[in-house]
């Protein structure tokens, strides 16, 4: 420990010291985290809630386990002080375990951890202005890179067992959840992706991630995707790291609207239709922050950051609700600090990167919304070279992102489907487990629209293309497949 860390104390009155010992005492979880984290000198009542404490630390370090209060009444320890030294510390026990009850454990978690971490930060900028000082600015970057590992360790989160025999608690949690998803913007995509999805089959707290070639319209998909959710007032961060921003948002623009770039450029001409796109707009604006962040060499820790800052600003700004949604496109091109040395393989840099925004997704209840390509042969396949759609097989050789996504779609478009305005996506992994699902969905890339429910789509069973037989299914289905001269329905373009 460092010299500033032997100074501080905990940031509660005496009351509440005595809580947290409390429950310390009473949780083994949250003594364990404490063990590792506080100093028994860290108590202002140095004479009784830091010797108990420091009694629980030196019975755990003897016996490896956390002892329970009538075995640090009663322990040696104990047993060896004066009869009214010994009265003293099991009253003090007992006011510490009447005291917990004034303050929930949980709010304890959460300003532990701000208050460690505040000190942690503390302690590094005293020593990076030392560093500074000299001129030894490399250290500087290193005292900070290091020290944000460190904030990130520091945590008294509960991680302890799940009750098992609450089923009324664990269904309405799952309809709640269910009834909170994210929507693809199809609803037999949702329903591929969710059993019995109703508003949407992107769950929060998970991860998707589409896997598709070079040029196929993966940005297309993710910003589709994105347009459909902010339609139905939900908050997008959209992000990328390729590509330039002014075309991004000539793109976002087209998919929100549904409009075409020449009919945008005839509007803006209109002041009327001027003046009511501005008013979409306004409202995209509203539930939409895009974020590029395209420089070479980007790290993903850089990228958590900017994330965290913005996620946090809109909670702040909306009564503590963050972002529904975060679209990264794509975060294959981002590496990480801990490559610095150059000594780790691509694939192990791909899952370091994408597990960061599957724990965010966790930490901010959104669902993180991904894109990977395939390799050589993935291209070959979809160039119409093989009789069949893309699997999660056909990635590169960073598999680690696969096993981390909870849906994995990949996307084919072949020259034909191109001809057509097709687009077919496969599910190869989702949240029900169910898999081998094909949407087949009329596109309109000239409005940056891979799929929408009032342009339709079919589905079925397999892996295997249907290029041929696409066009009677659709006829079942009732849908036109000469849907180029259809108008997009206002609800498509606008819903406030």
């Amino acid at each position: 420990m460092s010299e500033l860390k032997d100074k501080i104390s905990l940031p509660f009155n005496k009351v509440k010291q005595r809580a947290v010992l409390g429950h310390i005492l009473t949780n083994p979880s949250f003594f364990l985290q404490c063990r590792a984290q506080i100093k028994p000198n860290w108590f202002s009542e140095e004479l009784l809630s830091a010797k108990i404490y420091k009694i629980q630390c030196e019975w755990f370090d003897r016996h490896g386990y956390a002892p329970s209060v009538e075995e640090v009444a009663s322990c040696p320890a104990v047993m060896s002080e004066p009869i009214p030294e010994q009265t003293k510390i099991r009253n003090h026990i007992q006011l510490c375990l009447s005291e917990m009850t004034k303050f929930g454990l949980d709010a304890i978690r959460a300003e532990l951890t701000e208050w460690l971490r505040a000190v942690v930060f503390r302690e590094a900028l005293e020593t990076a202005t030392k560093a500074y000082n000299r001129g030894l600015f490399n250290q500087v970057d290193a005292i900070f890179k290091e020290t944000v590992r460190k904030g990130n360790d520091i945590a008294f989160e509960d991680h302890g067992e799940v009750t098992l025999n609450n089923l009324q608690l664990l269904i309405e949690k799952t309809e709640r959840e269910r009834g909170a998803a994210l929507t693809t913007g199809l609803k037999i995509f949702d329903q591929a992706l969710m059993d019995g999805a109703t508003v949407g089959g992107l769950q929060r707290g998970d991860m998707t991630l589409i896997l598709a070639p070079s040029n196929v319209g993966k940005t297309t998909a993710l910003i589709t995707i994105a347009c459909h959710n902010v339609r139905r007032g939900k908050s997008v961060l959209l992000m990328t790291h390729e590509g330039r921003p002014d075309d991004i948002v000539r793109k976002i623009h087209q998919s929100f609207l549904g409009m075409t770039y020449p009919e945008i450029l005839a509007a803006y001409k209109d002041p009327k239709l001027f003046a009511v796109l501005q008013q979409k707009l306004e409202f995209l604006n509203r539930f939409m922050t895009y974020i590029p962040i395209n420089k070479p060499g980007m790290t993903v820790e850089y990228v958590e950051s900017k994330i965290r800052r913005a996620q946090e600003a809109r909670m702040a700004k909306k009564g503590g609700k963050g972002y529904d949604l975060v679209v990264s496109d794509y975060p294959a091109k981002l590496t990480t600090e801990r490559a610095a040395k150059g000594n780790l393989p691509r694939r192990e840099i791909d899952r370091i990167v994408y597990d960061y925004y599957v724990q965010l997704a966790l930490e901010y209840n959104f669902h993180a919304l991904t894109a990977i390509q395939t390799n050589r042969d993935g291209s070959k396949v979809n160039n119409g070279r093989e009789e069949r759609l893309l699997t999660k097989e056909d990635v590169s050789e960073s598999w680690g992102p696969i096993e981390l996504a909870t849906n994995v779609i990949t996307m084919n478009r072949s020259p034909l489907a191109k001809q057509m305005g097709r687009v077919t996506f496969y599910v190869d992994k989702s949240r029900s487990s169910e898999t081998g699902t094909a949407i087949v969905c009329n596109s309109r890339y000239d409005m940056s629209l891979t799929h929408s429910e009032e342009l339709g789509g079919i589905w079925y069973r397999g892996h295997v293309t249907m290029e041929d037989r696409v066009d009677d299914l659709l006829r079942q289905f009732g849908k036109d497949p000469d849907f180029s001269r259809r108008e997009i329905p206002e609800s498509l373009v606008f819903a406030s």
